[in-house]
């Protein structure tokens, strides 16, 4: 058996309701009440030997704490069992006495009491001296010099109890005074048996006395049978009372925190923070049931975060401490301006630099990178510009065919279309002769995925050519286009 009760719905119900019901006896158990049948333990806390971790919900987490006597206490804690990313404590316990008829007794604070799981974690105790062979598991509450204790559910595997609450556990070594006072618990509320808690301290004797072998398989399973079936008849009406109270508390606290966060004061966040808290443990509670919630308890995050924000001038947030809510808001569907934010960062005295200084202006040059499809043309291209409108201008410089070539394409000055027009002149010398051309070219700008280019095409040209002394000159044009020129941001000053 692994967890108290039946299958389906009565399972639902029954670890539903040892985590409410039979969490009822813990209402006020530091004031160790006479009204719930207990052992009223005693202990000393090993403050030194304490462990504490931040346990992310989602993930869960194993801790371990080790006493000054060499004990190790294991608690797992499985991936959703908390309803919040909680900072879990585990504090060795000395010198527990309390229990009739116990020989040992080793035992575990864990912080922060009250807190419900959506699933059992498992806590094992191993001591440096191995535990005698009859024992009890009891689960308590309260502080230290005055526990109220009671028999735990055994975890599936031995050597460990299941918890379906903080704050704690232990281990006692049992004599026969000790099993004689499990199954005859302290007066209290088990003056009537059959009540809700009486079946639950039965149920968990039961099934403790049956891993031990002090009860056969017969007799547990014959009794365990009555049990649970009236535990679930019975647990539907008090569950659902419970859950409907818990309800209610929750939609008042609901107002009171949407009043408090309405008036976006800095002072009233970590109470904010306490009530949203309460709020959203009944929810899942309620939810964890099939019972709707009929209040949204994360609608006071976005009113107090929109009260902040326009309050920030007057009322400066430290600038975390903002964009921690910002992102919350956001998570939550709130739409946040840049503009609201750097005026809620910057209104205090910190104004950190990635909000509130500008940037120092930049202007980008565009340097020619290299050549396309340049064919037989060799040599050194440049050009630069501070902004791909112009203006450019584009040197060819270069040796072909023996001898010296220079031109020069430009300014050209694009407009919206990507298109300008603009110069030419040139030079060449060969063994040929020496010519000189002029005209007019047209630029264009091409897009290819990331890649910045130029087209060039000469529209009209005059040339002038010149052999051993004798000079002619020609016009052309329009030509085939020029191998386009590739661009790329050079993210330089330019002036």
């Amino acid at each position: 058996m692994s967890a108290p009760g039946a299958a389906g719905i009565g399972q639902r119900l029954l670890l539903a309701g040892a985590v409410l019901a039979g969490c009822a006896w813990l209402q006020d158990a530091r004031a160790a009440s006479t009204s719930v049948a207990s052992f009223q333990i005693r202990a000393v806390p090993e403050t030194g030997s304490a462990v504490r971790r931040q346990v992310v919900a989602s993930k869960g987490a194993v801790m371990t704490a080790t006493a000054r006597d060499g004990t190790v206490f294991r608690l797992t804690i499985p991936p959703k069992a908390l309803p919040l990313n909680t900072v879990v404590t585990l504090t060795p316990l000395t010198q527990m006495v309390g229990v009739p008829g116990q020989t040992v007794h080793h035992g575990v604070d864990i912080e922060p009491a009250g807190t419900r799981l959506m699933e059992f974690a498992r806590l094992e105790i191993i001591p440096r001296v191995p535990l005698p062979k009859s024992i009890y598991w009891l689960e308590h509450k309260g502080v230290p010099a005055r526990l109220a204790g009671r028999p735990a559910f055994p975890a599936p595997r031995a050597g460990a109890m299941q918890v379906s609450h903080f704050s704690g556990g232990s281990v006692v070594g049992a004599s026969p005074e000790t099993t004689q006072a499990m199954n005859a618990p302290p007066n209290g509320v088990f003056d009537k048996p059959g009540s809700t808690s009486w079946l639950e301290w039965q149920r968990n004797v039961i099934e403790q006395d049956y891993r031990q072998g002090r009860v056969d398989k017969i007799s547990r399973d014959a009794k365990m049978a009555i049990i649970n079936e009236r535990l679930l008849n019975q647990g539907k009406a008090d569950l659902y009372a419970e859950l409907s109270l818990a309800e209610q508390h929750a939609r008042l606290m609901s107002s009171q925190t949407e009043a408090l966060a309405a008036r976006g004061r800095l002072e009233d966040m970590a109470l904010i923070s306490e009530l949203l808290s309460a709020q959203i443990n009944a929810v899942r509670n309620a939810e964890a049931m099939g019972l709707p919630a009929t209040f949204d308890p994360l609608k006071p995050v976005l009113t107090y975060f929109n009260a902040v924000m326009s309050r920030c001038e007057t009322q400066p947030v430290p600038p975390v401490l903002f964009i921690n809510l910002a992102h919350e808001a956001a998570l939550l569907g709130q739409e946040i301006s840049m503009a609201d934010l750097t005026r809620c960062v910057c209104a205090g005295p910190e104004k950190p630099a990635e909000f509130c200084v500008p940037p120092k202006e930049v202007r980008h040059g565009w340097a020619i990178r290299e050549v396309i499809n340049a064919g037989g043309i060799s040599g050194e291209v440049t050009g630069q510009s501070c902004d791909l409108k112009g203006p450019w201008t584009i040197h060819f410089l270069g040796r072909s065919g023996g001898g010296n070539w220079n031109f020069a394409y430009g300014p050209f000055l694009f407009d919206e279309s990507k298109s300008a027009l603009g110069g030419m002149t040139g030079t060449s010398d060969s063994p040929y002769g020496h010519t000189t051309m002029a005209g007019k070219m047209q630029a264009t700008l091409v897009d290819q995925m990331d890649v910045h280019s130029i087209a060039l095409q000469s529209l009209q040209m005059r040339s002038t050519v010149c052999v051993a002394g004798k000079c002619r000159t020609v016009k052309s044009g329009p030509q085939a286009a020029e191998p386009p020129v590739t661009i790329r941001d050079d993210p330089t000053e330019c002036k």
